[in-house]
């Protein structure tokens, strides 16, 4: 059975330093689990497209692509009371112009038949056609949920913030990974997260790119946990998840001995086989 589902958000992983990773969100997983829906992030013209099920999850088992962990889209889903009265009756609007579409699933997928269901609903409710694809890349963006299709605003004010816990433990039953030989504490280090460690190894440490594990750790946070960015200072910055919901140092530290323990003792058998 495949551990891929809707809503998922698949980042490629780019060999080349500086160049613009291609993310996309899994739109709809067809029931024989052959077939998926995705849609790229934040292309201006993306539409949705149809891939082989197989061909993704062989390149998360191979290192290829990972599983994004932050939802760069997150915040929409509960916006600040003041910001959501401002703006619910643009929202509304725009549900009213697509609802009837998206719920029309696959339909809504298959090119051959969306354009029909887009003229449509311009005609419908007196809206441009391109007006109607932007409602729909939003809703698709954002998760497939109403509040997609609200305007984006400024999320330096809380989306950064340290936000207090109920507990100073984390929530919910440990992994067995993150209590396996007394594993150091922090979000739980599941088969998504372990991947992500094993791409900033190879791509950082590996590569020498960064001198030490620490720095390392700075650069993959920045690259596959942020959730946007902003602008300081005229420098384009990524925007970070509270700290209780990040790896920590030490569970990545403690990842990469286990990683290196592994790799030692695969060359040590293979070797007396010989």
């Amino acid at each position: 059975m495949s551990n891929l589902s809707v809503g998922m958000i698949v980042e490629w992983i780019s060999e080349q330093e500086d160049s613009t990773p291609l993310v996309e969100r899994i739109l709809w997983v067809n029931p024989t689990a052959t077939d998926l829906v995705s849609i790229q992030l934040d292309e201006p013209l993306a539409l949705p497209v149809w891939k082989r099920l197989a061909d993704i999850e062989e390149a998360l088992a191979n290192g290829s692509a990972i599983i994004r962990v932050a939802d760069p889209y997150a915040h929409r889903l509960h916006p600040p009371e003041s910001f959501l009265l401002k703006h619910r009756q643009r929202r509304d609007a725009a549900w009213k112009v697509i609802e009837d579409m998206v719920s029309r699933v696959p339909d809504i997928y298959d090119e051959t038949i969306r354009g029909g269901l887009v003229a449509d609903a311009a005609n419908q409710h007196s809206v441009h056609k391109m007006t109607v694809y932007k409602y729909l890349r939003r809703f698709w963006w954002g998760g497939m949920v109403k509040n997609a299709l609200l305007p984006s605003y400024e999320r330096s004010g809380g989306l950064g913030k340290e936000k207090s816990a109920n507990s100073a433990s984390k929530r919910g039953r440990p992994t067995k990974a993150t209590v396996l030989r007394d594993a150091p504490p922090g979000i739980n280090v599941d088969d998504s997260i372990r991947r992500i460690f094993s791409v900033a190894f190879r791509l950082y440490v590996d590569t020498n790119k960064a001198p030490t594990l620490k720095r390392a750790y700075s650069l993959m946070l920045s690259n596959y946990f942020n959730v946007g960015f902003e602008v300081k200072g005229g420098v384009r910055v990524p925007v970070l998840p509270p700290s209780h919901q990040l790896p920590t140092l030490e569970q990545f530290r403690y990842w990469y001995k286990k990683q290196q323990d592994i790799e030692a003792s695969f060359t040590k058998r293979e070797g007396a086989r010989r």
